[in-house]
């Protein structure tokens, strides 16, 4: 019989902790965060930040070094910054060892119990996903024994389909957020975007490029999240 690291780091623990997370997966893994939020009983309980100081719990981040909830490892995953499976797991799983490393029994066990119970609910949802393979045995071994590193993705290059979405979200950013990422890009490279000023602009975008393309795409996501941000801020202040 098999010992338990024999097993958690098996070929179908490896196999689900190293799966990219394309966009198709993105959006899988965020359709399971809305439902986990919206879970009748617990779900509200990681929705948001914790509030410590709304909840008079000024030791909290004394206590709990990296604070982690449902909105922010939405977020998170919007902004692509996870590459692998395995590191949205063990921020997920983060969400709920916080919880009972801070609440242990107190409260007749509430939290406690909210932690196991909207922990088991992601995992379901995510045990659901075709093709993932997961189930709850191989995120506890993933979210608890190391997982080997693995070649930098940075320098991995991006595919054809992740250079067309990268060039469709470039398309569609307003003007001064694509201005800040182009200029981000050229500085990148080593060249001075003061020197391009007034001129028609055409970037060419190549393989040896695969650490400043991965970077770009990541502040890409990042002010699509912004400009998407600031338009639902607006529709609400319009609203009657």
């Amino acid at each position: 019989m098999p010992n338990s690291t024999e097993r958690t780091l098996s070929d179908d623990v490896l196999r689900c902790a190293y799966t990219r997370i394309t966009d198709e997966l993105r959006h899988l893994l965020m359709r399971c965060i809305e439902s986990a939020k919206k879970a009748r009983t617990f779900g509200s309980v990681f929705a948001e930040p914790v509030d410590y100081i709304a909840l008079q719990i000024p030791d909290y981040l004394e206590v709990i070094k990296r604070p982690m909830d449902l909105s922010t490892l939405k977020n998170n995953l919007l902004l692509g910054e996870y590459s692998f499976l395995y590191e949205f797991l063990l921020d997920m799983e983060l969400i709920f060892s916080n919880c009972r490393t801070y609440n242990g029994q107190n409260n007749d066990g509430y939290y406690y119990k909210a932690a196991e119970e909207i922990e088991k609910f992601l995992v379901n949802q995510l045990a659901r996903i075709d093709g993932l393979e997961f189930d709850f045995e191989i995120y506890k071994a993933i979210t608890t024994v190391p997982i080997p590193v693995i070649p930098d993705y940075l320098s991995m290059p991006l595919s054809v389909a992740e250079l067309q979405v990268l060039l469709r979200r470039l398309a569609e950013l307003p003007e001064a957020a694509l201005t800040e990422c182009v200029h981000f890009y050229l500085t990148e490279k080593g060249e001075n975007p003061a020197d391009f000023k007034g001129t028609e602009l055409t970037l060419k975008f190549v393989s040896s490029d695969s650490a400043i393309l991965r970077r770009l795409d990541k502040m890409v996501r990042r002010k699509t999240l912004e400009v998407k941000e600031g338009r639902s801020l607006r529709t609400k202040k319009a609203k009657p």
